[in-house]
């Protein structure tokens, strides 16, 4: 496998887990992202990289089978500040890593992933004035 594609992979899973409504199940993840079936313990692993790192991680249809998950296009509401360009330069990353060198590729992924990861405030747990 190529450096990038793993990359590539992973962000593909990322904008169909957001687009779709109906989520991504790990028979999608096996047979959709790449040229050769995934083993479903890779399929496995996607979906848990997915999940650690994005926290509006959520299962679609609990307790049915098969299951899905989708990410919950909730608003950030400021908490993190990710402006068009990262998002412009996240899903221009696997290009980048064709052309340049990975080290200088690394630090734009790993600014945008760390906004990505900021905490994200449930307005749940705000507190009524």
């Amino acid at each position: 496998m190529r450096n990038y594609q793993k990359i590539e992979i992973a962000l593909r899973i990322i904008f169909d887990m957001l687009d779709s409504a109906r989520g991504v199940s790990l028979r999608d993840i096996r047979f959709n992202y790449s040229d050769k079936p995934l083993s479903r313990r890779t399929a496995e692993r996607y979906r848990n990289t997915v999940k650690r790192v994005l926290p509006s991680f959520e299962e679609v249809n609990p307790h049915r089978y098969p299951r899905r998950w989708r990410l919950a296009n909730k608003p950030l509401n400021g908490s993190a500040k990710i402006s068009s360009g990262d998002l412009i330069r996240l899903a221009a990353a696997p290009a980048t890593l064709r052309s340049v060198k990975k080290r200088q590729a690394d630090g734009s992924v790993a600014r945008l992933a760390s906004k990505l990861q900021s905490p994200i405030e449930n307005p749940t747990n705000r507190r009524r004035a």
